[in-house]
């Protein structure tokens, strides 16, 4: 009796795979509404062997004996090109009005200005939309030498409508993206031409798209994911064909395209993460798959919507360091060996010693991003506040104030002030000192000016003289580097 057990088993097994299969053809059909009656043993072990065949292939079994899928309306081409002429009426109708700096322009416009003269800056937002605004100014004869100062500043005679247009083409594409996504989930025109119509004509569609931003780049890269998950949703009956790999990996370089402009495409990541989650929890389910099979889609989604994605996204940023390579307004956020691959920056190819010597002039950062310099104020704490001393804290800007002097301990002379006491030092007489004898009247009366304010007001006023030379040096710099990338500084050959 024990060793019939096992054939017992083998033959249950046997028996309940074949009324699973015999199952499997009993479906619903939505059009005739009847129910399709079992196939005899044999044909439906027959039946059962295609479907493994199937399944092997990592085919889903997707034939008659399945729910029909509801009718689908194909694309009307008059209403697409309806649409798509009255997008771009709408978005490019007098794009050059204003002509001067709108809202944000003065930001966006002024770091696409930045990418054609190659000069560095630091933003919060991700490189690829400012890149992008940077490559329409540069395609459409923009010379990146307008300085976008603050909004109302007349653009002259300066090319700025190519970055204008350039966001109008994008913002133009979004109502031909809502007639597909609508019209791929409700199979219906009437309901596609009215989500199209919705985008078509609101106000604030059209303002934002008109001009210098981010925000139509973002758009079209987050609408652009929707429609191709959507599209990659209507390829489940024909897994790893061209299109579906298509729309998959398409999915993947907008949401690339998405995080790569602004971090709120975070959103539209989860929303395709969540529908991706939910196809393969179904396809776990489907017994016509092998876990093979699954195993295949998983690896397939991976690589599509995360290695794919992570890939572009990397890449923005390699390309953002490549072609900054100027010193500029960024440069401080960054390390000093950063800084020093900076062309016309102040460490740019510069010879460091080995040990740190007395009389050096040192800045002292911290070595996290965005950082600050150590920092020397001219104000002293406040009464009853730690001791009567300079206050000392983190400064993220370049400024004089974070220079600091390596000296001995035990020294106790500031360098310099014995040597300028000594030259000051004049018998007393009736007659001004020889320096004096050189100086105008207008400076005599600022020597008075300053000798009458007290030790706080003089610093005071001390520290905005610096302040305002280390401006000053900022702005010379910025022209000399602007003068040589222009060729302007060259001597005519005679």
């Amino acid at each position: 009796m024990a060793k019939d057990e096992p054939t017992d088993r083998r033959s249950t097994n046997e028996q309940d795979l074949t009324a699973l299969r015999q199952r499997k053809t009993c479906l619903i059909s939505e059009n005739k509404q009847t129910l399709h009656t079992p196939l005899p043993e044999a044909q439906s072990n027959e039946l059962g062997n295609e479907d493994d065949k199937q399944s092997s292939n990592g085919t889903s079994c997707w034939t008659e004996r399945s729910i029909t899928p509801p009718e689908t309306q194909p694309p009307n081409p008059a209403l697409v090109l309806l649409v798509l002429g009255l997008s771009f009426s709408t978005r490019f109708y007098k794009l050059a009005e204003p002509p001067h700096i709108c809202w944000d322009e003065t930001h966006f416009g002024k770091m696409g200005s930045y990418y054609i003269n190659r000069t560095f800056f630091f933003d919060v937002h991700p490189p690829l939309g400012k890149i992008l605004i940077g490559l329409a100014g540069y395609m459409t004869g923009y010379d990146g030498t307008f300085p976008f100062v603050k909004p109302g500043d007349k653009y002259g005679h300066h090319n700025y409508w190519g970055m204008r247009g350039f966001c109008a083409a994008l913002g133009s594409s979004l109502p031909v993206f809502a007639y597909f996504i609508v019209l791929e989930l409700s199979h219906s025109n009437s309901a596609a031409l009215i989500a199209a119509a919705l985008l078509i004509f609101d106000t604030g569609s059209i303002t934002i798209s008109q001009y210098i931003l981010l925000d139509p780049i973002l758009m079209f890269f987050i609408m652009g994911a929707v429609l191709s998950m959507v599209k990659f949703n209507q390829q489940k009956s024909r897994p790893f064909c061209a299109s579906w790999w298509l729309w998959l990996l398409l999915t993947g370089v907008n949401l690339s395209g998405a995080i790569g402009v602004k971090f709120v495409g975070l959103f539209v990541i989860l929303l395709v993460g969540i529908n991706t989650a939910a196809d393969l929890w179904s396809l776990l389910g489907d017994l016509h798959l092998s876990l093979v099979d699954v195993a295949k889609h998983f690896v397939a989604r991976v690589v599509g919507l995360i290695l794919l994605p992570l890939l572009l996204y990397v890449t923005v940023f390699a390309v953002h360091f490549v072609v900054l390579n100027k010193s500029g307004p960024g440069d401080g956020f960054f390390s000093s060996a950063f800084q020093s691959r900076l062309i016309g920056n102040n460490l740019h190819n510069a010879s460091m010693p080995e040990y740190l010597a007395y009389g050096s002039t040192v800045t002292v950062k911290n070595l996290r991003i965005a950082g600050g310099y150590l920092h020397s104020h001219w104000h002293l704490y406040p009464e009853g506040v730690g001791a009567k001393q300079q206050q000392v804290t983190a400064y993220l800007h370049k400024d004089y104030n974070n220079l600091w002097l390596v000296r001995k301990a035990d020294d106790g002379q500031v360098p310099g002030v014995a040597e300028f006491a000594a030259s000051c030092k004049n018998p007393i007489t009736d007659s001004p000192p020889k320096w004096m004898a050189e100086l105008e009247n207008e400076d005599i009366d600022m020597l008075k000016e300053l000798g009458s304010l007290t030790t706080a007001n003089l610093m005071e006023k001390v520290k905005g003289l610096q302040n305002l030379a280390y401006q000053l040096g900022l702005e010379e710099s910025r022209e000399m580097t602007r003068g040589k990338f222009l060729n302007i500084l060259e001597r005519p050959k005679k």
